[in-house]
């Protein structure tokens, strides 16, 4: 079965907790633990869509990748807008060093489950002035985006992103076009956490949203939304 989660935001070598983020947040870690016990099965697959591990070195991030090696299933990670300790360059070596059942997805895609998954990080900018390097990441973005899908099977397809493929003002934005133009049904993205109102829910057309922040479901693992559809509402703002 196929899961998904993201903003685990574990505390790495630093000892950064999310406590000051709410009451919801203390001891997190555990609770992301007995969850992903109770749910996940070491034959499941689950989606972690960014956000993973407060550490700024891959050496700090070991503690967290040696967490998740210990849950079960296969995990698929992309990174997230806080991972400083995984940098594009990197991918090939860091992955060298996980074990099988820790994959990470950096443009690519993969075929899980008889699902066609792709992932990359997406792109947004919040709260700022834009600066010139944002144009340059957005077009890199969605050109992972596009080349994760190239050669996978056209359905079903789920895609994985950090951002959500939408603006704060809830119009999809070139992300969530593209998704569209790449006939994806599912999109399973983070980053938004509890008190954020910018939450579009989906169905968007033929678009899927599932928003899989930890805070927002529990820390729960969260099975995707793939059931069959034979018609497609407008969209649910929630």
């Amino acid at each position: 079965m196929l899961y998904a989660i993201a903003d685990l935001h574990l505390p790495s070598t630093l000892g950064k907790t999310m406590d000051r983020f709410g009451s919801a947040w203390e001891n997190h870690p555990e609770k992301v633990r007995k969850n992903w016990l109770d749910r996940v099965g070491p034959e499941d697959s689950v989606l972690v869509c960014g956000d993973i591990s407060w550490a700024m070195k891959i050496e700090e991030a070991r503690p967290d990748l040696e967490f998740l090696a210990g849950l079960p299933g296969t995990k698929y990670l992309i990174r997230g807008n806080h991972d400083f300790w995984w940098r594009r360059s990197t991918t090939r070596s860091i992955q060298q060093s996980l074990p099988p059942h820790i994959v990470l997805i950096q443009g690519e895609g993969r075929v899980v489950e008889g699902v066609a998954i792709g992932g990359t990080r997406g792109w947004q900018v919040e709260d700022r002035i834009p600066q010139p390097h944002d144009e340059k990441i957005l077009r890199r973005e969605l050109g992972y985006l596009r080349q994760a899908f190239a050669e996978l099977p056209e359905s079903p397809r789920v895609a994985m992103l950090h951002y959500p493929p939408y603006n704060p003002d809830l119009q999809l934005n070139e992300f969530g076009r593209l998704l569209l133009e790449l006939k994806v049904e599912l999109t399973v993205f983070g980053h938004l956490h509890v008190g954020n109102p910018n939450v579009l829910a989906g169905p968007v057309e033929s678009l899927e949203l599932q928003l899989v922040a930890a805070d927002r479901v529990d820390f729960c693992p969260q099975p995707l939304r793939l059931a069959p559809r034979t018609s497609y509402p407008g969209p649910v703002f929630r």
